[in-house]
């Protein structure tokens, strides 16, 4: 039997989970609609995955229908968290300018494709390209800007995380994807309690100070 986390950490990452699907419809109804008065196109297509590899730092509260998903449809393998774990213990503490400089993919990219693609954060989500989608490769981010800021929407999922995290006695803490990942694995398997989550975040950093 799956393990239920207690009802208000549920509520919790139901609540956030819905803020970050309508901030997406919100943000891709609005853009499209603003592209098409500017007749412009999205440039986005299946296999171009240069975004993958920009920094990625979410909550575990938004990680945990990630890892669900991950889990029931049997991708969370033995060579997959092998995978996570090594990209955690490279990305935990560094800074994002080393990041993009060192092209660290995304631990759940294989052949060009997300392998979580539909519990993805908010920040995948909202990350379009209108140019040359050369120019989003990390390398070349001092060309041309061709991703549609999203700053806004970013901003509001943050102020839910904060008011809910508050909600459970404690403060909002971001993490690398891959980290995250493996946070939300211990409290959903009940070998980390979310009261002691954010004790647990702060002794994988210091270690790595």
């Amino acid at each position: 039997m799956k393990r239920k986390l207690p009802a208000k950490v549920e509520h919790a990452v139901a609540d956030v989970h819905a803020r970050s699907l309508g901030l997406a419809d919100e943000f891709e109804r609005d853009l499209r609609g603003a592209v098409s008065e500017v007749k412009t196109a999205i440039m986005c297509k299946a296999g171009c995955a240069h975004c993958c590899s920009y920094p990625l730092y979410v909550s575990v509260l938004e990680a945990i229908p990630t890892y669900r998903q991950l889990r029931d449809c049997g991708r969370w393998t033995p060579a997959r968290r092998k995978k996570l774990q090594a990209h955690a213990d490279t990305t935990v503490a560094l800074a994002p300018e080393i990041w993009l400089l060192s092209l660290i993919a995304c631990p759940l990219l294989d052949n060009g494709s997300c392998v979580a693609y539909s519990t993805r954060p908010l920040t995948c989500r909202a990350t379009y390209s209108t140019g040359d989608p050369l120019r989003c490769h990390p390398h070349r981010m001092d060309a041309t800007p061709s991703i549609i800021p999203k700053t806004s929407i970013l901003e509001a999922l943050s102020k839910e995380e904060i008011r809910v995290f508050k909600s459970l006695d404690a403060s909002l803490v971001s993490m690398p994807l891959s980290k995250a990942l493996l946070a939300a694995e211990a409290l959903c398997e009940g070998d980390l309690e979310f009261d002691a989550l954010n004790a647990w975040v702060y002794k994988e950093y210091e270690a790595r100070r």
